[in-house]
């Protein structure tokens, strides 16, 4: 990435248990050091503590992956991560 001047992103997926803080924090400071980019999903928000939008307790269904990606494409646009 570096070689080409890209900027790399971590996603954080979310999964229906606690968030793992000690996993962001380690990526967050990977991503000081480095051109990157972390994308962490919106703990608040209500779907993501919905069991109806996930496959298992770590994977998201079509539905809850429809939901997350679309929060990833608006972050990847608010920060202007590609350009044309």
């Amino acid at each position: 990435c570096k070689q080409h001047n890209t900027t790399l992103l971590f996603a954080l997926a979310p999964n229906f248990g606690n968030p793992n803080i000690g996993f962001k924090e380690r990526i967050t400071e990977y991503t000081e050091n480095n051109k990157a980019s972390i994308m962490m999903y919106d703990t608040l928000k209500g779907v993501y503590k919905n069991s109806s939008f996930y496959f298992d307790p770590g994977h998201l269904n079509r539905k809850g992956a429809s939901v997350f990606t679309g929060e990833l494409i608006e972050y990847i646009r608010q920060h202007n991560l590609i350009q044309q």
